[in-house]
């Protein structure tokens, strides 16, 4: 009888660890990073470079592969929108000093749904890794129009 209720216990013990992992995974690469991309730099201050996605799980953290050619006083203006690239603004912020290759920005709570992430304002050299269309549920944006075959990479999580 010992025997067995050690046994259901160490099975509890390995159940609650599965949960914690999956817990703990909770970032979707929409447009994955690779090897095969090429920097799309946004150089007009009106011009604009975006994404449009699907969420499919709620997230709070959106990270862009945005090159900054190695510089550390480039910047942008990040704009999340809800229902697509005309939706409804529900998160803006102005990054400055951004890392290169390595935005990561907290956008609060979001739903599933779908979204537009895009910069604007460039400050200094900017720019957003794109590759081949490989994601078909959103596409790459340039200046608010689809620009065809094309995505630009993409990651949403959840961090608690």
């Amino acid at each position: 009888m010992k025997k067995l209720a050690f046994v259901l216990g160490l099975a509890i013990v390995a159940l609650s660890m599965v949960s914690v992992v999956f817990a703990a995974s909770t970032e979707i690469s929409i447009v994955p990073e690779s090897g095969n991309h090429s920097p799309v730099q946004l150089t007009d201050p009106n011009g604009t470079l975006g994404q449009e996605f699907i969420a499919p799980q709620s997230f709070n953290t959106v990270v862009l592969p945005l090159p900054t050619w190695g510089t550390t006083t480039s910047g942008y203006t990040f704009t999340l929108r809800k229902h697509g690239p005309s939706g409804e603004i529900v998160y803006q912020e102005d990054i400055r000093n951004a890392q290169d290759n390595r935005s990561t920005i907290q956008v609060g709570d979001q739903g599933i749904g779908r979204y537009y992430a895009e910069i604007s304002k460039p400050v200094g050299s900017i720019g957003w890794w794109t590759r081949e269309d490989v994601y078909n549920r959103g596409a790459a944006y340039e200046n608010g129009k689809p620009v065809l075959g094309s995505d630009r990479e993409t990651i949403i999580r959840y961090v608690e």
